[in-house]
């Protein structure tokens, strides 16, 4: 029986991340990194991508993270409870999978529990009839939105935890009888989010009885980072490795290679300015910083950018409702992704493609660009390099793309190279001084990069040593761009990024006197969204960018 805690599951993950086989990986080991697949209840939940976290429980209402589990249970007593406007943020910030907090660290059950006294049921809060579970089910079920459960392993207030006996297994019983009370009452779960317990000397848990527990009513659901199914990306930042495989030698299958996707998780509370120390529990306004948009945005390109899940923590306050300007955050956060990461706005879509060929037309290049995530692109059968290029029509500002593996049939890429045309030869995309060669892409992949004008995109795909040709489900380039009406700073450019991208478009060294009028009569240096597509269309004549 495992023994986990979560410091040696970090611990044990990062160094799985850096071993000399990731990157001088053996024949054998390389097959089996491009060739294991996800299961279906992988696959779906890799599609979900981004996923709120929800931690309400006892340590909201004592204002510390990790209280000792013997305040009473009429200490938890929300005053405005509502897990539908949880649900509806969620839901509005783009997030498709809520995973609530049933029981933390201290003890403290969030449904009628009957194996244990610490529990709603021994509230005062709704008379003892309170299930927060069962609400934001529901909540979650009419929405939409995909619900998953954190547990905790370690438990501060049962007895029977601290009992360190090795034989002694009425933990185990304790824990199997929780999770079989979750798995029966609430209807289909996405997955249980097992929190490892700290190091205990002598303590064990029977980690695959928990599982047995759980399928026994629900087959399909997934365990994770304590669990078999989704690993710990290794931090608490959100933020995964730029390189990243999916199948890596999985310790609780005796170190053999298995198809083990990552989430990341971090919050949107730290108890400090910097970003550091996640505040899991809204605890007060004094005590936390939220996490500026531009953070938040960072972190979901670092995560699901880097083709792992982000589960965002957004912690509502003791009145049983996420504070307003928390919402407005990560609400505001998703209608910029929304925004700028709408497949409609790839500029490549409908555009004519072509490639270094494909194995038969069912996998033909157009796959690549046409929004659907049933298709996708392969090249001949064993190539282990292929390109496709799309050419736009015209000239189309850009400073972002995106790809994906269909990684339903392996992972497989280990380098890509994305290149533009500059009308004599191709160049290559820069993020800062160094060439864009980058290495994985997998489920999927979001790179930012300065402002690139041109109609023509080309991506290479190298595949990993006996891996098969290399897929490519969706591939797009965009252009990140404020919302509409913004009024705070978000919605305007400085003006030398303006002249930079008129230079580079009209090959000057200096704008049209006109030009230079124009901005220079703006207040603070700085000019609307709007009157950048001005300057470009009137003053050089360029009609026809987009």
């Amino acid at each position: 029986m495992p023994r986990f805690n979560r410091s040696c599951v970090g611990a044990l993950l990062l160094t799985l991340l850096a071993l000399p086989w990731m990157a001088h990986a053996q024949q054998s080991a390389n097959y089996q990194i491009s060739h294991l697949v996800p299961t279906p209840q992988q696959a779906r939940y890799m599609d979900l991508e981004y996923g709120m976290f929800v931690h309400f429980s006892m340590p909201t209402f004592l204002g510390e993270e990790f209280p000792d589990g013997a305040a009473s249970p009429d200490t938890f007593n929300p005053t405005n409870y509502d897990p539908v406007q949880w649900v509806q943020i969620a839901k509005n910030s783009g997030m498709k999978y809520l995973v609530l907090t049933s029981r933390h660290l201290e003890g403290f059950s969030l449904w009628p529990t009957d194996v244990s006294s610490y529990s709603v049921k021994n509230s005062s809060w709704k008379n003892g009839q309170g299930d927060v579970i069962r609400d934001v089910a529901d909540a979650c079920r009419a929405a939409g939105i995909q619900f998953g459960l954190y547990m905790s392993i370690e438990n501060k207030h049962e007895p029977a935890f601290t009992n360190l006996d090795p034989n002694n297994r009425a933990y185990d019983e304790f824990m199997k009888a929780q999770l079989r009370e979750l798995s029966s009452r609430y209807g289909d779960i996405l997955l249980f989010w097992f929190d490892p317990a700290s190091n205990v000397p002598g303590r064990w848990y029977d980690v695959q009885g928990y599982f047995q527990a759980i399928a026994e009513t629900q087959p399909n659901a997934l365990t994770a980072i304590a669990g078999k199914d989704i690993r710990w990306v290794g931090n608490e930042d959100g933020v995964a490795p730029e390189t990243f495989w999916n199948v890596i030698p999985h310790f609780l299958e005796n170190n053999a290679y298995a198809f083990y996707p990552a989430e990341a998780d971090t919050t949107t509370r730290t108890y400090d300015s910097h970003g550091k120390s996640p505040s899991w529990f809204w605890l007060s306004p004094d005590q936390q910083y939220l996490r500026s948009e531009e953070s938040l945005i960072n972190i979901y390109q670092n995560s699901v950018g880097r083709g792992v899940n982000l589960l965002l923590n957004v912690g509502p306050d003791r009145t049983g409702r996420i504070p307003p300007a928390d919402a407005e955050r990560v609400q505001r956060v998703g209608r910029l992704l929304s925004r700028n990461y709408n497949p409609y706005r790839n500029f490549l879509r409908g555009h004519v493609v072509t490639a270094s060929g494909s194995d038969g037309d069912a996998v033909a290049p157009q796959n690549a660009i046409d929004g659907d995530l049933n298709t996708y692109w392969m090249g001949p059968k064993n190539s282990a390099e292929t390109w496709i290029e799309v050419d736009m029509g015209r000239p189309t500002w850009f400073n972002r793309s995106i790809m994906q593996e269909m990684t339903t049939l392996g992972q497989r890429v280990d380098q890509y190279l994305l290149q533009y045309w500059d009308g004599v030869t191709w160049q290559d995309v820069n993020r800062g001084a160094a060439p864009h060669v980058t290495t994985t892409i997998g489920h999927k992949k979001i790179d930012s990069f300065p402002d690139v004008v041109a109609s023509r995109v080309r991506l290479t795909l190298h595949a990993l040593p006996e891996a098969d040709t290399p897929t490519l489900r969706e591939f797009g380039v965009y252009r990140w761009m404020p919302l509409p009406g913004d009024v705070n700073g978000d919605s305007v450019i400085d003006v030398k990024d303006v002249i930079a991208v008129l230079q580079h478009v009209a090959g000057r060294q200096a704008l049209p006197p006109e030009a230079q009028q124009s901005a220079d009569v703006v207040a603070d240096g700085q000019i609307n969204v709007m009157d950048v597509i001005k300057l470009l269309r009137e003053t050089l004549g360029l009609g026809n960018i987009r």
